[in-house]
């Protein structure tokens, strides 16, 4: 089984020519696009005699541009990605990040914020 890690990662790293990473990018790093991603909440999906039967993982996917742009037709093959992959996305925010800091040249980013969530493979660990 699969982790949900390698379960983006082999989704969307090449919409970004391999420029993700999981919580955070690499301060060394200054690529024009890339996608960082975390763990929002983990919850049980389905609760019954006073036990779960299914977790989910929900993650949030963030996808970086260098400047103002157009990110419609990326966001679309973000979220057929996660799709084809098995994540239902649940909710896409778009936003500019003004802080000239965020980038070696100081052009700020747009960033693009994927709420989705997938089924835990093996929610009790017994693989």
């Amino acid at each position: 089984m699969a982790s949900v890690n390698s379960k983006i990662n082999t989704a969307l790293t090449g919409l970004v020519s391999g420029n993700i990473w999981p919580l955070s990018k690499p301060v060394e790093e200054d690529p024009d696009a890339y996608i960082v991603y975390n763990p929002e909440i983990e919850s049980s999906a389905d609760f019954g005699d006073d036990e779960e039967h299914e977790w989910m993982d929900y993650i949030q996917v963030h996808y970086f541009a260098k400047g103002r742009v157009n990110y419609l037709k990326m966001k679309n093959k973000i979220r057929n990605a996660l799709k084809t992959a098995g994540f239902t996305v649940s909710e896409v925010v778009p936003m500019y990040d003004s802080d000239l800091s965020t980038s070696k040249n100081g052009t700020g980013f747009t960033h693009v914020c994927f709420y989705c969530n997938i089924p835990e493979d093996d929610p009790y660990g017994e693989s």
